[in-house]
């Protein structure tokens, strides 16, 4: 094994360090400022500072995220219009995938997800660890549908965009909150956070502690994260340092192995099974983002970001049938990024008018050595470099009172290098396996979007769009799951979509609807019937999204949506099959009531989805998983200092499952992954 660990502890250190030092000097220069009350600086959402005219768009404030009965970040995005989310096991997100307009089995790499418009979608196939973000350092969530972020955000941002905006606004003094949750299953979490803002100078910290069984055997959890941030502003602009640690380890249990005539993974002991008991997963990470802004016109701002990540991931997974079957997959990821950008507010033909100018580069260093044992040699050493740069531009004018239009375009060269150094000797079966020959691969790509609002009336606006994305193939989709495969090369996936929409706002309701269409070529995708990751016949998914947010009275609200997609491939073995793991009907309602002012609230969440063909049924010949109803309730308040919540999920006791894996050839088998039954969430704060 290569010194992965030392390289990364050297890092963490370094990283630790640096902050620690850029802190210093911030207190430093907070003590040398007159007190005074900050004015509320909003960090923009996107990179443009404003709504992109054409997108159907939602935002969850951190007042909904609060009293919503979700618990988990995954859980509360599945209750939007277009969001699905799947879950394998555990209750705290770690191991869930959100889904924007029906990716499946790939929908990680689909959907970018970001803080404060900063990626989080890494080179591998991981996906977001979702229990990494604490809960009480978001400030709200802006959910944009389908491809039109690909121009500002460059790859991956195909079925839709995440962006997470954080609390950076910090009142004068010090100031924090300590609270503590116990769930089922022996569910234990403490989130902590404290601020202290001294003149233009704030500090701010976000801590998490999470100890918990979980449903299934062999899932145990243990997450401790830690979120940093200093901050200064001036009359020119501002500069921030945000430093961000985290550790986890998971037990994975494996699926529940299912036929047709057995009892559909009950009764409950059977459900909570391990099929494998000594499996997990461990993963350290560390996050370093400096930047600022500065104020160089009147109209125009210049904005530098620069950060540094690295997450090393171990997996242990002991095979029934020996040692010499068993696998450990020790990775390093490290990520550097710079995107700097000029953002510029002037006048065109005496119609105001916003543009982002910017460059996007990124390097990726991917080490990961495959290996019978923790403590053996690596069979297996995989080394992929990639490195992209882009320039994009995107402009957003009020052509009249009435008509918004907006438009841009991305450039992108991304190269990436592969080898592996392969050592048959140390494996008991080497006809099965196989040296991959290196790679050097350079594609350019390009994104394009073009959309517009138009305010018919003061209650009536349309909105419509057409863009143009792409998704380079991840390091782990190159790599794949089949050793005898002996090549890294994959094409980049290409997606356009249309979308046409219209916002209704009458008095106390307010109503989204739209309709869209998304053509795919080069789809990347897992094949069951070779074994290996690959570019798939043409797919597409169309769809219609509606959304209702009513405030009936001053005390109850109510919101609901309405969702179709359809996600099916077009040519090939699989023409007019729908794409696994996708449902086509999806719906959710929920009621708050405001009882008794803030000391008593109640929020009350009835959830459906339909059925999905699982995973490698590509063919859709097996029988589907089916559709489920779950029904959540929450009751809160807060008196003084004191906040309280109860919850309890899935009200009705519903057995259900959302993701399995069926057998290519065995009609009625199939791999689940059970969910658990009624839940109970107790949680009580202080704020200080």
């Amino acid at each position: 094994m290569r010194n992965y660990r030392n390289r990364y502890r050297n890092a963490v250190e370094t990283l630790v360090l640096a902050g620690a030092l850029a802190a210093a000097g911030f207190v430093t220069a907070a003590a040398q400022e007159p007190d005074g009350q900050l004015e509320e600086v909003v960090v923009t959402a996107s990179r443009l500072g404003v709504g992109l005219p054409g997108t159907s768009t939602t935002v969850i404030e951190a007042e909904d995220i609060a009293r919503s009965p979700a618990t988990t970040l995954p859980d509360l995005l599945s209750r939007e219009a277009g969001v699905q989310s799947r879950d394998f096991y555990s209750a705290s997100g770690a191991d869930s995938a959100v889904d924007i307009r029906g990716f499946g089995a790939t929908a990680s790499s689909n959907t970018l997800v970001l803080v404060n418009g900063r990626r989080l979608n890494d080179f591998d196939l991981a996906g977001v660890d979702w229990s990494n973000i604490p809960l009480e350092s978001i400030e709200r969530i802006e959910i944009t549908r389908g491809n039109a972020g690909a121009v500002l955000y460059g790859d991956g941002a195909v079925g839709g965009v995440v962006n997470i905006v954080t609390k950076t606004a910090v009142p004068q003094g010090p100031s924090g909150k300590v609270s503590a949750k116990y769930g089922s299953y022996q569910h234990r979490e403490t989130n902590v956070s404290a601020t202290h803002g001294a003149g233009d100078v704030s500090l701010s910290a976000y801590g998490t502690l999470i100890d918990a069984q979980n449903y299934r055997d062999n899932n145990d959890l243990t997450q401790r994260n830690l979120v940093t941030e200093a901050r200064r502003r001036t009359d020119e602009g501002q500069v921030y340092v945000n430093l961000g640690v985290d550790d986890q380890r998971l037990g994975t249990p494996g699926a529940r192995r299912v036929t047709l005539t057995s009892t559909q993974l009950e009764p409950e002991s059977v459900r909570r099974q391990a099929t494998t008991p000594d499996d997990y997963t461990r993963q350290n990470g560390v996050a370093l983002t400096v930047g600022g802004t500065r104020r160089i016109t009147k109209n125009v701002e210049a904005v530098l970001d620069a950060g540094y990540r690295i997450k090393d991931t171990e997996a242990r997974t002991v095979s029934n049938f020996g040692p010499q079957f068993d696998a450990y997959v020790d990775t390093e990821l490290a990520t550097f990024s710079l995107t700097p950008r000029l953002n510029i507010d002037a006048d065109l033909w005496r119609r105001p008018t916003d543009t982002t100018l910017g460059i996007d580069y990124y390097y990726s260093d991917y080490n990961s050595d495959r290996q019978l044992s923790p403590d053996g040699a690596a069979y297996h050493r995989y080394d992929g470099k990639q490195h992209s740069a882009a320039l994009y531009a995107q402009n957003t004018l009020a052509f009249s009172d009435t008509l918004d239009l907006s438009a841009g375009g991305r450039v992108q060269s991304t190269r990436f290098t592969a080898g592996d150094i392969y050592d048959p000797s140390l494996l008991a079966f080497p006809a099965f396996d196989g040296h991959r020959e290196s790679l050097t691969d350079t594609s350019n790509d390009f994104a394009l979007n073009a959309g517009l609002d138009y305010r018919l009336t003061d209650s009536v606006a349309l909105f419509g769009r057409v863009a143009r994305s792409f998704r380079a193939p991840t390091v782990d989709e190159r790599v794949g799951s089949d050793p005898s495969h002996k090549s890294f090369v994959l094409k980049t996936q290409t997606s356009r979509d249309a979308e046409v929409g219209t916002r209704l706002s009458f008095g106390k309701v307010e109503v989204q609807s739209s309709a869209y269409y998304m053509a795919l070529r080069d789809e990347l995708h897992y094949d069951p019937d070779s074994g290996v990751n690959k570019n798939f016949d043409p797919t597409r998914r169309y769809g219609v999204e509606n959304s209702l947010d009513w405030r009936a009275t001053e005390t109850v609200g109510v919101k609901a949506n309405l969702t179709y997609t359809k996600a099916e491939f077009t040519d090939g073995p699989y023409k007019g099959n729908t794409v696994p793991l996708v449902s086509d009907w999806t719906a959710s309602t929920s009621l708050s009531w405001d009882m008794v002012e803030k000391y008593l609230t109640g929020t009350a969440t009835v959830s459906y989805y339909s059925s999905q063909n699982m995973e490698n049924d590509e063919a859709n010949f097996q029988p589907e998983m089916p559709g489920y109803t779950l029904v959540d309730l929450k009751l809160g308040g807060e008196y003084n200092a004191l906040t309280w919540s109860a919850t309890v999920n899935n009200v009705l006791d519903v057995d259900y499952y959302n993701y399995a894996v069926a057998s290519s050839t065995a009609y009625g088998t199939f791999n689940a992954y059970p969910l658990p039954g009624r839940t109970y969430w107790l949680e009580a704060g202080v704020t200080f």
